[in-house]
């Protein structure tokens, strides 16, 4: 029987063994599954306002501008958004027609390559802190 367990008890332990290390192994593949959909950009923030800044419910969003009207979204400042934290972004992208326009808030720096304006209708963009106060402007903008 030490040979062949099967039907005994010790033979019945091993296979709840087997079992458990197939359970446990499945917990670990569900859990790093739901720890990349958390670090994904999954909530979209839809938005017909023509003055809009950005809170910190807004960090690692999608913020969507949908309007016809010159629009202009606001960078806040640690201040007034504390819990943007470093390494946060937000992105953003135009469905309407309207022009969007980016603005940093009192003691804050906005860095870009090119100008603060989105390139048009379907264009995305994507901020990101940097360091206090200091936020990153990439994506589809209008040349300087």
């Amino acid at each position: 029987q030490i040979g062949d367990p099967a039907g005994t008890v010790a033979g019945k332990v091993i296979e709840l063994l087997k079992y458990e290390n197939k359970v446990d192994a499945e917990i670990v593949r569900a859990t790093a599954a739901e720890a990349l959909k958390a670090n994904k950009l999954t909530t979209v923030n839809n938005s017909t306002d023509t003055a809009y800044t950005f809170l910190a419910s807004d960090a690692n969003t999608c913020h969507t501008v949908n309007t016809s009207a010159e629009t202009t979204r606001t960078v806040p400042s640690d201040s007034t958004a504390p819990n943007i934290l470093i390494g946060d972004s937000i992105e953003v992208v135009n469905v309407g027609t309207g022009t969007v326009t980016f603005a940093a808030a009192s003691g804050v720096t906005l860095l870009s390559s090119l100008t603060l304006v989105m390139y048009g209708q379907y264009s995305v963009c994507m901020l990101r802190k940097i360091a206090a106060n200091t936020w990153i402007l990439t994506g589809e903008r209008t040349a300087v």
